[in-house]
């Protein structure tokens, strides 16, 4: 909700509705959990409205909600918690900090070869399935046996590689998949978050792991209002 309107991301039409004040009211009356004749009466009480006014005004907004997809039985399921990171690798021993730089850039060059094939598997996903399928998938991978990582080697991977792939700010959700599919085949579980900005109106995704955002500031992140994680 922002500004007391309701904002409704629709993930199978990659779309954002706004909602006026009579459907805010009404969508909120149906998150609280009432249906049929409590629901009806409930709007018509606190819209000033008979009950078949507010029955037939009710019917109008739940028909159109329908058919836009933004009512269904089928949810992604409940939003998947952080988890503490993976532990991190040991220290090198004393005077071995060549041979330590030399297994540090080759883990970071596999990690950006990762994060690329990544990228193309998300492109694939979001081309086939939409928004809600590819998330759906990028939730159901599970960890492989791949090498610890930290966060900070992560993100030190990914800035140079999402420049080199192109995945400014104008492609956040592939970009938030991308670095989310790594992670979670490293062990981390990570959530994408989505956000709006009323006015002007704009949209925003990103990746947090534990509250942290990782690929966006605080000052970039202040102006929106977070409507889901998953």
């Amino acid at each position: 909700m922002v500004s007391n309107e309701v904002l409704v991301m629709s993930l199978p039409r990659d779309q954002y509705f706004a909602l006026d004040a009579d459907a805010s009211l009404l969508w909120r009356l149906l998150r609280s959990g009432m249906a049929g004749q409590q629901l009806a009466a409930a709007y018509a009480e606190q819209r000033g409205l008979t009950p078949d006014e507010a029955a037939a005004e009710a019917d109008s907004y739940l028909e159109a909600w329908h058919r836009l997809g933004l009512l269904t039985t089928e949810t992604l399921g409940a939003p998947i918690e952080s988890l503490p990171t993976s532990s991190e690798a040991g220290h090198p021993a004393a005077g071995d900090f060549s041979r330590q730089g030399d297994r540090v850039a080759r883990f970071r060059f596999s990690l950006m070869l990762r994060l690329a094939r990544a990228r193309l598997e998300v492109s694939a996903w979001l081309r086939w399935y939409g928004a809600a399928g590819s998330l759906k998938r990028m939730q159901a991978r599970k960890s492989r046996s791949l090498p610890a990582i930290t966060l900070p080697d992560v993100v030190a991977t990914f800035m140079p590689i999402r420049s080199l792939l192109r995945l400014g700010p104008e492609s956040c959700l592939p970009q938030s998949l991308t670095l989310a599919l790594v992670l979670r085949e490293h062990g981390v579980l990570p959530d994408i978050c989505f956000g709006v900005q009323r006015f002007p109106f704009c949209a925003h995704a990103w990746v947090e792991v534990e509250g942290m955002a990782l690929t966006d500031s605080a000052e970039q992140l202040a102006r929106y209002v977070v409507i889901a994680r998953f």
